[in-house]
């Protein structure tokens, strides 16, 4: 297997040497400009073929009466795609091969198109990793500490199965024992680079921006096939709110929205042509947002994110009831997590992994005593049938 590694910083630099590798098991890391090429023309390659039949396989296992692969799935790790071919990574190895390699067979795919690689850690492992990182980062920036300014960025590194750390050459990390001792709570590799991230003015709207309602979109999707995002209403005369803009600028109107019978959210047609291609997408430097692979229940301390106006990183949190009632608020379908939130992250997207993807499963609409709660995507789509995200 080709060892590559294409880390992108928020410019697209690609980072070209490697001084220190802590934890993970792989030490070779190369740079290489292939891949970087226009299209206009979508396609699936084969290996995404490769991939997508496994995803396909685990789905259908997990609406079976008895799953076979519900160990895979809590444990899958990523993958890379090399060709036409998969390496998929599992924490602990898969204990029913023989299986999995005849549903595979089934939809076409031989064994040699795919390999599966006992790893240390599953995905769900190194996102929470990565999540502790950042915000030890963070909490170590707002509080003025030197070496946090030369961390630029941090990465899960699927290949490695590790947490890729982005640092300026200048900074010594062992002269600092407080970041020290935090690497050690991870699998990391440390990356060196003089190209800092720059700031430039935002004009994208992504999951989390603040808007003129004062608060977070959700996530962009489209409603009976007009363009639009989705974020919090608060209110049954929504109409009051149009137009809505960001970084004033007017860029649609709430054209549907939904206030009490456990949902509290909206939907934002874009009406301004300088919004509706390459300045909404649902797409961060952390995440990309896909519309759920499932729609049964999610089980009580399931992990998620939320991501508004007010998060310098994802909030992580867990689900404490998938159904719950709000005092104040009417119906019994709402979702209850214990994530962090703050004045203006109403509208938040709340995310899950689901399959190896950041899957939407509703949005952030407020406290309920010391948790959270949300509308579920499924209660949105229990409203608009056609609502699709994209």
């Amino acid at each position: 297997m080709k060892k590559l590694f294409y880390l992108k910083l928020l410019l697209g630099m690609i980072v070209l040497a490697i001084v220190f590798l802590g934890g993970a098991k792989q030490s070779d890391v190369f740079a290489s400009d292939e891949g970087n090429t226009q299209t206009n023309i979508a396609v699936e390659t084969e290996g995404n073929r490769v991939f997508n039949c496994m995803n396909s396989v685990l789905e259908e296992d997990m609406a079976s009466t008895v799953p076979s692969f519900s160990g895979l799935v809590a444990n899958y790790a990523g993958g890379i795609i090399e060709g036409d071919h998969l390496t998929i990574f599992v924490k602990d190895g898969i204990s029913n091969q023989a299986l999995f390699e005849a549903k595979m067979s089934e939809k076409g795919i031989s064994p040699d198109r795919y390999d599966i690689v006992t790893v240390d850690y599953s995905y769900s492992d190194l996102e929470a990793q990565i999540a502790s990182f950042w915000d030890f980062r963070n909490e170590k920036l707002a509080e003025g500490a030197i070496w946090a300014e030369g961390v630029y960025s941090a990465a899960i590194c699927q290949e490695r199965n590790c947490v890729t750390v982005c640092i300026n050459s200048n900074l010594d990390i062992f002269s600092y024992p407080d970041l020290m001792n935090n690497l050690e709570n991870i699998s990391y590799e440390i990356v060196v680079s003089d190209d800092a991230p720059q700031k430039i003015e935002e004009t994208t709207l992504k999951p989390g921006m603040e808007l003129s309602t004062g608060g977070s979109v959700g996530f962009r999707c489209k409603l009976n096939g007009n363009k639009g995002i989705v974020t919090t209403v608060h209110t049954t005369n929504y109409s009051s709110l149009n137009p809505i803009s960001y970084g004033g600028t007017n860029f649609g109107n709430i054209t549907a929205a939904v206030y009490g019978n456990s949902a509290d959210f909206c939907f934002i047609q874009i009406t301004n042509s300088n919004f509706t291609a390459s300045r909404t997408t649902n797409t961060s430097p952390s995440y990309t947002l896909h519309d759920s692979h499932y729609v049964t229940a999610l089980p009580a301390n399931y992990t998620v994110y939320m991501v508004g106006q007010n998060s310098s990183s994802v909030y992580q949190g867990t689900v404490v009831t998938y159904s719950g009632t709000v005092s104040g608020d009417s119906g019994t379908d709402w979702l209850i997590c214990n994530y962090s939130s703050s004045d203006g992250d109403s509208g938040g997207c709340i995310f899950a992994v689901m399959s190896g993807d950041n899957c939407v499963v509703g949005i952030h609409d407020g406290s309920y005593g010391s948790n959270k709660y949300g509308t579920k995507l499924t209660r949105m789509k229990y409203f608009y049938n056609s609502l699709i995200i994209y």
